[in-house]
């Protein structure tokens, strides 16, 4: 999908060259069923592995105790321990997840880094992306430099650092 403005004609259109652009406008979109169904598996895997953490801690907080008094054997302490330090690891390892999977869902959407102009739109609908695709070329023309060439017999008049006004025919 590539976002779409109001043509001067009143009809909607594609973006294209010329259009401004602000930053963290999203400019295109791909297909992200899949993305969004790895978020959900990843959260779901989170929860599992919250709830085996918060068992986890109580059968170690309860085997401490046991152990404490000699209740248990240190077999039996060392195993709850052992389950304890899995569950935890496993809640790290499913925010982690959660967050990579986040993170390519997010990058199924194309934002302009910055405020600016459109100068080139390299993709359509329907084309085919991957990783490192250029879709658009923005420019900040908030400054520009303009590069001229001086006749010797002005440059008398001219001075380093002097303001001027310059007009083009575009």
């Amino acid at each position: 999908e590539i976002k779409q403005v109001m043509g001067a004609d009143g009809r909607m259109r594609d973006i294209q060259e010329g259009d401004d652009v602000s930053k963290g406008e999203a400019l295109a979109s791909i297909d992200d069923t899949e993305y969004v169904s790895k978020v959900i598996e990843a959260k779901s895997e989170l929860g599992q592995a919250e709830a085996s953490y918060v068992k986890g801690k109580a059968d170690y907080e309860r085997t401490t105790i046991l152990y404490s008094s000699k209740s248990i054997t240190v077999n039996d302490y060392e195993h709850a321990t052992k389950e304890y330090q899995v569950a935890l690891a496993q809640v790290e390892g499913g925010k982690a997840k959660v967050v990579g999977a986040q993170q390519n869902l997010d990058y199924c959407t194309m934002r302009a880094p910055m405020n600016g102009v459109l100068l080139e739109r390299d993709i359509d609908v329907g084309s085919y992306v991957r990783p490192g695709t250029e879709g658009f070329v923005l420019a900040d023309v908030t400054s520009v430099k303009v590069l001229f060439a001086v006749p010797d017999v002005v440059l008398g008049d001219v001075k380093l650092g002097e303001e001027m006004s310059v007009t083009t025919e575009s």
